[in-house]
């Protein structure tokens, strides 16, 4: 009897090789699928060029070579790094900055000119300008490295490269014109007009380096050039305020009057200014009797009359007493004047024989007197008048004798100036 033959039974799989084959084929499913880890974006401070914005499409081989260059000169290893580029045919502008980038890392001197036309020759090209801006810093072209990190930060608006621009107009411009200022108050206007102007080379608008740099110059005795750059800051307080000292140094109250005048009403010191460039103009145009009064070695009745109204005119404004008939004054060309004065009870006059005595010296009581009335008269404080005989403190007042023009002028002047602040 024939045995029949038995049922084929599954060959044994003792080592488990269909599933390590099947283990192999996910692995390598998985390599095919997953991407090789980033490259880094920076290597020694320098953007890669396979990275950013407006790259020049590069072929397989060359992204490959140039991927191994990048990773090699990240790690420090720039002999390898220039041996993987010069694999790469048709060297790309990848390449070519790479190659520059090489000689930033090893500290050699960067030819800016090469950079210059690579960024010229792709503008869009974001890590040109970074390495740029890197390179003419280096090299101490403040003026290349801030307008290359300009256009590398605004194409590649990450960080850091986007604060770059930033960062070099605060150390560069901002910080400089800080510590310019604080060299001028420090009494250093050389020093500080030094570095201001490095300062304004990189940004020649600037408005506070401008208004140091005047400062400067005014502290150095170079007026012209100061007043020059003020009038490049139309309608700013500060630059008016000091334009106007500028003209009040050279006595040329109409123009500092205008100036002061075109301050806004808020600001602090315009009331004063104003005021002070006002007197100061009214008194360039007073007439003859009024300049000899001012000049006068001996002052006389009537030129004391003069100087009172001439250098208070809100005097004339306010309202006072009855004047009689003054025989002796009809034919003064100051009987205006006199006859506010006398109206207004600053001067007393000899009303029995209708006359003035303006002729007569002044004497130390009627002008002290005088000026006390019109203190009163205006709501100012009066002078602390000195003893004759004393030593003159700064607390108190004193009169010369004989008492000038100039003396009391001077007084008057200080006093109604008083009154605009």
């Amino acid at each position: 009897m024939t045995n029949a033959p038995s049922a084929r039974r599954p060959a044994r799989d003792p080592g488990g090789l269909g599933a390590l084959a099947a283990s192999l084929l996910l692995l390598l499913s998985a390599c095919a699928t997953t991407p090789p880890p980033p490259l880094s974006d920076i290597g020694f401070g320098l953007p890669s060029p396979l990275r950013g914005p407006g790259r020049p499409p590069l072929e397989k081989a060359q992204q490959r070579d140039l991927e191994e260059a990048w990773s090699l000169l990240v790690e420090g290893q720039t002999a390898a790094a220039r041996d993987a580029i010069s694999r790469v045919d048709d060297l790309p502008a990848a390449g070519r900055l790479l190659l520059l980038q090489a000689d930033l890392v090893e500290g050699q001197p960067v030819e800016l000119a090469a950079l210059e036309t690579l960024a010229s020759e792709h503008p869009e090209y974001a890590a040109i300008w970074i390495t740029l801006s890197l390179a003419a810093e280096r090299a101490g072209d403040e003026a290349m490295a801030l307008e290359a990190g300009r256009r590398g930060g605004a194409q590649w608006d990450v960080a850091p490269w986007d604060r770059r621009p930033s960062q070099l107009y605060e150390g560069w411009v901002v910080a400089r014109v800080a510590e310019a200022a604080r060299l001028l108050e420090a009494g250093q206007p050389e020093s500080a007009l030094d570095l201001v102007d490095r300062a304004l080379a990189l940004d020649p608008p600037f408005r506070d380096g401008i208004v140091v740099r005047a400062r400067a110059l005014l502290a150095l005795g170079r007026t012209a050039e100061a007043e020059v750059l003020l009038a490049s800051l139309p309608g700013d307080a500060e630059a008016i305020v000091l334009a106007g000292g500028i003209a009040e140094q050279r006595q040329d109250w109409q123009t500092a009057m205008e100036l002061y005048d075109s301050l806004p009403d808020s600001h602090p010191d315009k009331a004063a200014a104003v005021g002070r460039t006002r007197l100061r103009w009214r008194l360039t145009n007073l007439p003859p009797y009024v300049h000899k009064a001012l000049a006068s070695s001996e002052l006389s009745r009537e030129q004391l009359a003069v100087l009172l109204v001439a250098l208070a005119p809100q005097t004339e404004a306010i309202e006072g007493g009855t004047v009689p008939v003054l025989s002796d004054i009809v034919d003064l060309p100051s009987q205006r004047e006199v006859l506010t004065a006398v109206r207004l009870d600053l001067i007393e006059v000899d009303r029995i024989e209708h006359e003035f005595m303006p002729r007569r010296r002044a004497r130390r009581e009627e002008v002290r007197g005088a000026i006390d009335g019109l203190c009163h008269l205006l709501g100012l404080d009066a002078p602390v008048w000195c003893d004759a005989d004393a030593v003159v403190p700064s607390s108190c007042q004193a009169l010369p004798e004989p008492i000038t023009g100039q003396a009391v002028a001077e007084l008057l002047v200080a006093l109604v100036e008083g009154e605009a602040r």
